[in-house]
């Protein structure tokens, strides 16, 4: 009997030990990844980078040019176009900031008209309801507290050179490390299969391989996507005469970036701005519904054209990670999320251990047609079998339509 409680011990042991470990890895390296990320957020952009700006200098190259004059055209092409980009939009804000106290009155009147609506209405009883429970607050604060001095602001510029210095101290280390990966990447690439060891040459080729295109390809196809619907933004905000269409649209082009949320942020900002430009209320929902036209504009017709493929992971995990990677690295991992994913589910896809996290997040079917059947027949789910079959017979339509 003892023996049989000492084997049971030792099988659960067996099953629960390299649950532990891995829950143990997983937390250190989520605990690197927040306390590294002074390093690692340049570093990841660094990467990111070098997948969008290595075919043109590989471009460069064929024509005849050498790496490093190739690189450094590349470069400063890239940051003449960033900083000259940056520099519009920053004195367009100033502009903007100089120029909202001209819409004052706008502003008043639609209060005043948020006013009249509210009146007698559910919104004034709420608002009254709030006013009496701050009130009730307000009176269990004792009269005689005293009252505790504001701290005396920073000294101006000692202030302004600490705030700007990290960022400052980012970008240089960003651009160094995009330099030199553009210009030694092969040598970079083949360091990483020998770290990884002879014995998985097979299996570390084919995930940088997929790592890069498929990264190359989300990203380029990306900004391209993304550009377009800046530059029509851009064009139909300024056919409407709203103030600044080329902020909105850069603006626009950068947030898209962002899935889900990006795209109602962008069209938020000049939404906002019509009501306190224009006097009708109904130009706000002109700007709206110009940018929902937009997005169904490009969702229909430039993505079909240019994806090819979609980044392989479902919209559930990747907004999940999304929150993950926000929290972790704040808004630079909001931007760098979808890339960073996609660089795990190739990897998992490639390392057996990490299978589990390609069933999880892969855009693939979980299952093959003939289980996914037999599983809803075991379910008694006879609609679902028989879209399953229906589904199945159009998509064999449709391939031999194809090739005959």
């Amino acid at each position: 009997m003892y023996f049989e409680s000492r084997d049971s011990f030792d099988r659960r042991s067996s099953a629960v030990f390299p649950g532990l470990m891995f829950f143990a890895g997983t937390v250190l390296v989520v605990a690197v990844l927040y306390w590294a990320q002074m390093i690692l957020i340049p570093l990841a952009l660094a990467v990111l980078l070098t997948f969008v700006l290595a075919p043109v200098v590989s471009g460069l190259q064929r024509w005849g040019l050498n790496r490093s004059l190739a690189v450094s055209i590349v470069v400063l092409l890239t940051l003449l176009l960033l900083s000259g980009t940056a520099w519009l939009a920053a004195v367009q804000v100033r502009n903007l900031a100089d120029e909202l106290p001209q819409y004052r009155a706008n502003i008043r009147q639609k209060i005043r008209d948020l006013r009249n609506l509210q009146r007698g209405g559910v919104l004034e009883k709420l608002s009254n309801m709030v006013g009496e429970v701050q009130s009730e607050l307000g009176t269990g604060v004792k009269r005689g507290t005293p009252q505790t001095a504001p701290a005396p602001p920073p000294p101006g510029r000692p202030f302004i050179l600490e705030t700007i210095a990290q960022p400052l101290a980012s970008a240089g280390l960003v651009l160094l490390l995009l330099i030199y990966m553009l210009a030694q990447r092969e040598e970079l690439r083949n360091r990483v299969i020998r770290l990884m060891g002879y014995g998985n040459l097979s299996i570390t080729t084919h995930a940088l391989e997929e790592v890069g295109e498929r990264i190359s390809r989300y990203l380029v196809t990306q900004l391209a996507i993304n550009s377009s619907f800046g530059l029509l933004v851009a064009i139909a905000l300024a056919l409407i005469d709203l103030p600044y269409a080329f902020l909105w649209g850069f603006m626009s082009t950068l947030l898209i970036f962002v899935p889900v949320i990006g795209f109602w942020t962008a069209a938020a900002l000049p939404t906002i701005l019509s009501l306190a430009v224009f006097t009708s209320w109904a130009w706000p929902l002109v700007v709206l519904g110009l940018f929902l036209v937009l997005k169904t504009v490009i969702n229909v017709v430039l993505e079909p054209l240019l994806y090819g493929k979609s980044a392989g992971v479902l919209q559930v995990p990747l907004l999940i990670l999304l929150a993950f990677w926000t929290w972790l690295w704040g808004p630079i991992g909001l931007i760098l999320a979808t890339p960073l994913t996609v660089c795990l589910l190739v990897f998992a896809k490639h390392v057996p251990q990490l299978g589990f996290l390609s069933v999880l997040m892969s855009d693939q079917p979980a299952m093959e047609t003939c289980v996914h059947f037999y599983q809803r027949l075991l379910a008694l789910d006879y609609d679902e079998a028989e879209e399953i079959v229906e589904t199945f017979r159009r998509e064999r339509q449709a391939a031999a339509a194809e090739i005959y």
